[in-house]
């Protein structure tokens, strides 16, 4: 239990990291919240059990297999929040499977059909520097804070786009500055599914010591959604909305793109800073070291028993039900 409460807090102090020097101060409280989420165990979330059709919004449809598990959006934004995680307006539900030791956190972004033309043309070793450049101005604020510092350890995965599908795949390791413990290491992994009228993402959320064996689960269920017609990126028509960002966009920052050589027609595209969008891509920092405590995720979907002074997690009592018939809306 001591261990989960220190890994609470250092949940809730990467919140902080994530927020801008002007919401800094008015995020601190929420992070503080999410430091006493642990008095919350046992507190049921409506999971929805696979298998099952999930309705993604008006884009696109999940068939959940069988296996994995469903939170719909409120409940799972409310689940966001609790940990500190504020950006939860295009949150569209979160997504786990059997072993309860990863998550995937499902967003969608209307900002219009992102193109695809500079995909493979960036420089992967520029784009993670820019990344750690960009890191390191973040930790000059959390220095004013006196708080833990994040540094980059490199890829997990090198920026990987699948022309057929229209899927963008990246992924970093991070740790708090310095820290070689476990407890202090973290990772950020995304894909990201283009369509017409915009892009979802999917935040892998779990312990770096286990991307090798939740990876492919969390695939399985990407695997998994499909596009309604209509909305397919191939649908896109002169007369829609095109993203005022192209997809290096999705890897250093909208409107920031990297590459190997210049683009003839640069993407006109409005800046947005480090603070605005990169904090967003790592939102699953701030929940991934609460996980690296062994069974830390339990307590998302088991009740509480007391003995003594003690809390046990009781995996035989799963909080999940079953789907209602029918298609289950996100």
């Amino acid at each position: 239990m001591k261990r989960l409460l220190r890994v609470m807090t250092m949940t809730a102090t990467l919140a902080v990291l994530l927020c801008s020097p002007v919401q800094a101060e008015e995020k601190a409280s929420a992070g503080a919240a999410a430091s006493g989420a642990i008095s919350s165990v046992g507190v049921p979330y409506d999971w929805r059990n696979g298998p099952s059709d999930i309705t993604l919004l008006d884009q696109a449809t999940l068939k959940l297999p069988a296996g994995y598990a469903w939170l719909p959006q409120d409940e799972a934004r409310r689940m966001l929040q609790q940990f500190g995680n504020p950006n939860v307006a295009d949150v569209v539900g979160v997504a786990t499977g059997s072993t309860h030791d990863w998550l995937l956190v499902v967003r969608f972004d209307k900002s219009g059909m992102v193109r695809d033309k500079e995909a493979g043309k960036w420089n992967v070793d520029a784009v993670l520097e820019s990344l750690r450049q960009l890191t390191t101005q973040t930790n000059l604020q959390r220095q004013k804070q006196s708080a833990p510092e994040i540094e980059i350890l490199g890829w997990l995965e090198q920026p990987r786009y699948d022309a057929a599908r229209h899927r963008l795949t990246w992924g970093i390791a991070v740790r708090n500055s310095g820290d070689e413990s476990p407890d202090a290491q973290g990772l950020n992994y995304n894909t990201y599914l283009l369509g017409r009228d915009g892009y979802f993402s999917l935040n892998l959320i779990t312990g770096l010591q286990r991307i090798d064996s939740t990876r492919p689960l969390s695939a399985a269920l990407i695997d998994a959604i499909e596009f309604r017609d209509g909305k397919r990126y191939g649908d896109f028509s002169a007369n829609d909305k095109a993203a005022t960002f192209d997809i290096g966009g999705l890897l250093a920052g909208k409107g920031e793109v990297t590459t190997t050589q210049k683009a003839e027609k640069p993407v006109a595209a409005k800046k947005e800073g480090f603070f605005s969008t990169y904090g967003k891509l790592l939102m699953g920092v701030v929940i991934v070291i609460l996980l690296l405590a062994l069974g830390a995720l339990g307590w998302l979907f088991w009740r509480q028993q007391k003995k003594s002074d003690e809390v046990t997690l009781t995996p035989e009592e799963p909080t999940m039900e079953e789907p209602a018939a029918g298609a289950e809306q996100a």
